[in-house]
């Protein structure tokens, strides 16, 4: 759309006592000089695209006066062939960005969007020009040809991703490891000593003394953690991976599941390949059941089965009966509130199936001490004795439940005036009263069928160890607590 004149009529005005008739009038005389001052310094830096743009908003401004100017104007046959000019400007750096963008697709860069002249001849080849029709072109003066070695660092990654056609499933693998160390220790886990055992002799042991685990001692490849929610499966193994100097994987459902098909056993076997190489490794599988459920039900797709079924052989196929010794010190720990669905071949790989139960009155009494004294309290010895008593078949997260339930008394005693406290150490402290209110709001979250749905399976499948604190090592003992100080 063509622009009033009005805005380089003082221009008009200035030269009109002496016309200008021929073609000696400077750049910055004529309407766009902004532009193509803007354009000969973009030129200058090598920067075509920009020096392009702005030759052609220079253009544009000076075509819509040129429109404008009556044709016996003495200005009219000036601009005529300063149009000239710059369209001829523009055609060159037309070309120049022209390849400067071919240029830069076929490096690997982001694709630029083409000017929309192009200018090329009918005769012209497609793909990126040589480096000797660089230098016939007259229009790409300046242009340095395509680097021969970038296109050749190209050629070999490609070529490096094609023997590694799995190269972009151990990317995504790779965010599953866990590299630094969750900050907990078997040492704040209380009570589970029959899975602090199992994983003293699976685990440390052998990593401690690999000369004395050979032959029948070989540690088993495989431990089950089940029982109901909430008492520390996915606690043990933070603290496994915070122990063990080993490589340790995280994987859920999401880490193997794909919606295309083939890649769900293909990222199954990368797993397992990527444990092997960077072994001794861990693979915990959290909430194994979504993944490994019996096979041969109605409802069951068919990735789900070829993922099953790559498990199976990844985990005990043939390939791993040929493994080396360092190769073999791969270890998966599954976890599971739900055991009774799993896959039978599943199960048998497993050698070590524990239980994790509910916590006891000493776990119960360990887990509120804790807790509770992070806050200001006045609980007494009796007081806590009393609570671990009414907890009963409580699990684990319950009992947090309880004990923030419980924190919440003395701002609910403070009513509206809560707004006039600024300070925590303002607030009442924790009593009893208030941990009797809370275990009438907080319940246990399994119910005693349940409960015992577990202890009968573990009497027929599960692995059964007999052992107090002091029957563990003392880096693997729960920390003794004082009685309380009134």
């Amino acid at each position: 759309m063509a622009q009033p004149l009005s805005w380089f009529v003082p221009e008009l005005k200035e030269n009109e006592e002496t016309p200008v008739t021929n073609d000696n009038t400077n750049e910055s005389d004529i309407p766009g000089s902004s532009f193509f001052k803007l354009a000969s310094e973009c030129e200058l830096n090598n920067d075509f695209s920009g020096a392009f743009a702005n030759y052609q908003k220079g253009v544009k401004l000076l075509e819509s006066a040129f429109d404008e100017l009556p044709s016996d104007h003495p200005f009219k046959e000036n601009y005529r062939n300063k149009l000239s000019d710059f369209r001829v400007k523009v055609l060159r750096l037309s070309k120049k960005t022209d390849l400067q963008h071919r240029r830069a697709g076929q490096s690997g860069g982001s694709h630029h969007r083409r000017t929309q002249s192009t200018f090329t001849s009918s005769n012209s080849q497609t793909g990126p020009p040589s480096s000797d029709d660089w230098k016939k072109d007259d229009y790409t003066k300046g242009v340095e040809p395509p680097d021969q070695n970038n296109n050749h660092d190209n050629k070999k990654n490609q070529k490096k991703s094609e023997d590694n056609p799995d190269a972009a499933f151990e990317a995504r693998l790779e965010e599953d490891i866990i590299a630094e160390s969750p900050n907990v220790s078997f040492a704040d886990v209380l009570g589970l000593n029959s899975v602090k055992l199992a994983l003293y002799e699976t685990v440390i042991l052998p990593a401690l003394k690999p000369q004395l685990f050979t032959g029948l001692r070989e540690p088993g490849m495989g431990i089950l953690l089940f029982g109901p929610p909430g008492n520390g499966k996915t606690m043990i193994a933070k603290c496994v991976a915070s122990s063990c100097q080993c490589t340790f994987f995280s994987i859920s459902a999401s880490s193997i599941t794909s919606k295309f098909v083939g890649e769900a056993e293909r990222l199954m076997r990368t797993l397992f390949r990527m444990a092997r190489d960077k072994a001794p490794s861990i693979i915990f599988i959290d909430e194994i059941d979504s993944l490994l459920t019996a096979r041969g039900g109605k409802s069951e797709a068919e990735s789900s089965r070829r993922i099953k079924t790559e498990f199976l052989v990844q985990f005990d196929g043939v390939g791993a009966s040929t493994q080396t010794n360092q190769e073999k010190q791969v270890l998966i720990i599954g976890a599971t509130n739900l055991p009774e669905e799993l896959d039978d071949a599943v199960l048998r790989r497993f050698s070590k199936r524990i239980l994790v139960p509910q916590p006891d009155f000493d776990a119960r009494y360990g887990l509120l001490r804790n807790l509770v004294q992070k806050q200001k309290n006045n609980l007494s010895e009796e007081d806590f004795q009393l609570i671990s008593k009414k907890t009963d078949r409580y699990s684990c997260s319950d009992i947090k439940n309880l004990c923030k339930d419980a924190a919440m008394g003395p701002i609910r005693d403070l009513g509206v005036n809560i707004v006039n406290f600024s300070s925590e150490d303002e607030v009442p402290d924790i009593t009893i009263k208030h941990f009797e209110q809370s275990l009438k709001n907080v319940r246990a979250s399994v119910p005693p069928d349940r409960l015992q749905h577990y202890y009968d399976y573990n009497k027929k499948y599960g692995s059964i160890f007999n052992l107090s604190n002091i029957d563990l090592p003392p880096e693997l003992r729960a920390t003794e607590l004082p009685p309380v100080n009134m």
